[in-house]
C-alpha cells in the first residue's frame, strides 16, 4: 500500500543517513590521522583523491551505461540546449569548487587542527546544506528544524569553546 511504501521509503533514507554519517566519520579520522601521520602537502593529497575520485566516477559510469540501466539517461546529457550546458558548468563548478577546493582546505585544517575541533566542524556542511535548500525553494525552515539548527550551531560552539578553555594560549 501507499503507507507501507512512505514507510519504506522513510526507513531507506534513514539507513542511508547513517550509513554516510559512519563513513564521514570515517573518512574525517583516517584522513586526519594519514595527514598528520604521512609528509604528502594537503595540495597533493587534494589532487591525488580528485584524480581517484574522477577514475571511479568514470568507471561507474562506464558500467552504469553498460549494464543499460537506462540508456537515454547519458543522451539527454549529449543533447543541444541550455539545460546541457548547465549541467557540464555545474559539475564543473561542483567539482573543482566543492570538490577540489573543498577537499584541499579540509585537509589542510585536518592536518593543523585537531579532531576535538574538526569533527564538530563537520556539522556545519549539514547545516549549510539545510540553509541552501531553504534559500533555493525561497522558504523558511520550519521551527523544529531552526531549533535542530541552534542545537547543532550551539553544540559546535559549546564543545569549541571547552576545547580552547583546555588548551595553552598559542603565543605569536
Amino acid at each position: 500500500s501507499y503507507i507501507e511504501r512512505d514507510l519504506e521509503e522513510y526507513f531507506l533514507g534513514l539507513a542511508s543517513a547513517v550509513v554516510a554519517l559512519i563513513i564521514w566519520v570515517t573518512y574525517v579520522i583516517t584522513n586526519s590521522s594519514f595527514l598528520k601521520r604521512e609528509p604528502i602537502s594537503s595540495y597533493l593529497w587534494s589532487n591525488m583523491l580528485g584524480v581517484a575520485t574522477l577514475f571511479w566516477t568514470l568507471l561507474f559510469a562506464l558500467f552504469h551505461y553498460q549494464a543499460e540501466i537506462n540508456p537515454r539517461f547519458w543522451e539527454m546529457f549529449f543533447e543541444e540546449g541550455s539545460d546541457t550546458t548547465a549541467f557540464w558548468v555545474g559539475g564543473f563548478f561542483l567539482g573543482v569548487v566543492a570538490g577540489w577546493l573543498g577537499t584541499l582546505f579540509w585537509s589542510s585544517a585536518t592536518r593543523r587542527l585537531t579532531m576535538a575541533v574538526t569533527g564538530p566542524l563537520l556539522i556545519l556542511e549539514t547545516i549549510f546544506g539545510i540553509l541552501m535548500v531553504y534559500s533555493y525553494e525561497q522558504t523558511l525552515p520550519p521551527p523544529i528544524e531552526v531549533f535542530g539548527i541552534v542545537l547543532m550551531l550551539g553544540s559546535v560552539l559549546w564543545t569549541t569553546k571547552a576545547f580552547l578553555r583546555r588548551r595553552p594560549a598559542i603565543e605569536l
